[in-house]
């Protein structure tokens, strides 16, 4: 059972690219999915095991795609990783939406819940906030 990563998603940039973003990356049912603009290579699709969750590690920084996702609105979304936050898939899709900003604010359960976040624009890193470096490190609540 993996430790859960809380993750919140919020995207800036004009409504019309917003929309177009959470369309391009929902599912039919509507879920997030990290499948739309990384997705695991065919011949992975059949593997099951180590293989997958290694490829999933290493290009979407968990070793599967989200869960429970809930949209408050084309603005954020709320989601759970497993172990850690999706930190490599928000780099490579930011490139692919450059005229988007996104934050991603995350809370790790087997760091104590301590908040961090992540703000990405043209898809380059803009700033890391670690409540360990902090002046406050609080714990969170998971």
């Amino acid at each position: 059972m993996p430790s859960w990563c809380k993750n919140t998603l919020t995207i800036a940039g004009p409504e019309d690219e917003r929309l177009r973003w959470k369309e391009f990356h929902g599912t039919e049912e509507g879920e997030l999915t990290f499948s739309a603009c990384l997705p695991r290579p065919k011949e992975l699709e059949e593997v099951d095991g180590e293989a997958l969750l290694d490829w999933g590690r290493k290009h979407w920084g968990t070793g599967w795609g989200p869960s429970l996702s809930t949209w408050t609105d084309a603005r954020e979304v709320w989601f759970q990783t497993a172990w850690s936050p999706p930190v490599p898939w928000l780099k490579t899709m930011a490139k692919q939406w450059p005229q988007l900003g996104f934050h991603l604010a995350f809370q790790m359960e087997y760091d104590e819940c301590r908040p961090h976040s992540i703000s990405i624009k043209d898809g380059d890193q803009v700033t890391l906030w670690d409540a360990e470096t902090a002046s406050a490190s609080p714990k969170g609540e998971c």
